[in-house]
């Protein structure tokens, strides 16, 4: 975050779960990155079956609460049509605690409240979406320039974390490259 903000960017927001604390030092080192500038991180939430044997009872998770003080929240839940393909999005969910954004809405600055769908446009090429390497942010080994007034989209892209999504055209894709298309 430090980093990303260091160079310009408007806005980090995260595809990772950060409902469980890691060690001290590393919670404190987040939440000092998050309050550096209140807003400007987003943060994801979302709704899963509190026990497999009973889908029906769902439940949020959300970041730790103190995570959550400075840092915008989004839904990252994905609708999955009735053949297993992810074709619409939606503005956002409502539910027991309000509504809440999706992350594509939320990052492309839409109204709150709205719950409605749409589709994704499959046909913007996922490989158009520019990417950096976690490592070489982390480590401080990019072109400012790359960062400069934009909103940068964390998230894994690992198959073994089981975030990936079925898809019209593009086969199988990571959660945080459906966001992305559906933000742009």
């Amino acid at each position: 975050i430090r980093n990303l903000q260091a160079a310009g960017a408007d806005t980090v927001a995260f595809d990772v779960d950060f409902s469980a604390r890691a060690d001290s030092a590393a919670d404190q080192a987040l939440l000092a990155a998050i309050s550096r500038r209140p807003g400007s991180v987003v943060l994801p939430t979302f709704v899963q079956a509190l026990d497999r044997r009973a889908p029906a009872r769902l439940v949020e998770n959300a970041p730790l609460a103190n995570l959550s003080t400075d840092a915008l929240l989004a839904s990252v839940n994905v609708l999955i049509d009735p053949d297993g393909l992810v074709r619409r999005y939606r503005y956002g969910f409502s539910g027991e605690g309000g509504g809440r954004p999706s992350m594509a809405s939320l990052l492309a600055n839409k109204p709150p409240g709205q719950t409605s769908d749409f589709l994704i446009d499959y046909g913007i090429r996922d490989t158009s979406l520019a990417r950096l390497s976690f490592e070489d942010v982390f480590r401080g080994r990019f072109d400012a320039s790359e960062v400069r007034g934009r909103t940068i989209l964390i998230g894994s892209t690992a198959q073994e974390l089981g975030d990936d999504f079925a898809t019209p055209r593009h086969g199988a894709l990571p959660g945080v490259y459906v966001h992305a298309l559906a933000y742009e």
